[in-house]
């Protein structure tokens, strides 16, 4: 998925716990069933929701036995799910994570993410559908948020085929080579362990589902 590169390089991580929203704002949400779920928001607190975007990125642990199952599943009964608020991209780990799924969500702020839980929470096509048998087939589930920095923005413009190691490439096999070839360049000679202040690296190559908007 063209894109994933540039959002997920954009990410910073941010904990719910430590996450405030701003005084609230009049600014409008992105989406139609946004603002749907702003208007009850605000008919209900009698406040405005604040808009301060963020991204939500979950990780599945699919039990082994269970993986085609919970794939076909999911291929043909999200809508339910995409009823509620924007998917970014929903991907299957290929490496880094086997029987895997790992999908991002946007929301304008967390309040806005409390208010589509709690409609998900109450939707009985979903549930009926889609989650009550999704649920068993799953061993673990992982969550965290994230923001873009203010100068990088959210491109979706979809390669039309690939695999995805963070940064996007047409082929598991082009990633090697590319690797390869900066390891052999004069750019990678000079660096010294001094300009790797990180002290772990983590690497997945994802193939996007067929309903991701990021493919």
């Amino acid at each position: 998925m063209a894109g994933l590169t540039s959002f997920l390089r954009s990410l910073r991580q941010v904990s719910q716990k430590t996450f405030t929203c701003p005084k609230p704002t009049s600014i409008p949400a992105s989406s139609f069933q946004s603002s749907i779920t702003r208007q009850l928001h605000d008919d209900n607190t009698g406040s405005k929701m604040p808009d301060n975007k963020f991204y939500e990125l979950r990780t599945y642990k699919v039990k082994p036995s269970s993986f085609l199952a919970f794939m076909k599943l999911t291929n043909e009964n999200m809508a339910p799910r995409l009823a509620h608020n924007k998917l970014i991209g929903y991907w299957a780990t290929d490496i880094g994570g086997l029987n895997e799924v790992f999908h991002i969500w946007e929301y304008d702020c967390f309040a806005h993410r409390t208010a589509v839980r709690a409609a998900l929470a109450k939707d009985k096509v979903w549930h009926a559908s889609y989650f009550s048998e999704a649920v068993q087939m799953i061993d673990a589930q992982e969550n965290a948020s994230g923001r873009l920095l203010p100068w990088k923005p959210l491109q979706d413009q979809p390669l039309k085929e690939g695999v995805y190691a963070l940064w996007n490439y047409v082929s598991g096999d082009k990633r090697l080579e590319t690797r390869a070839a900066f390891l052999e360049s004069d750019a990678c000679k000079i660096l010294s362990p001094d300009d790797f202040p990180m002290t772990e690296f983590r690497s997945k190559l994802m193939t996007p589902n067929p309903f991701s908007p990021l493919q």
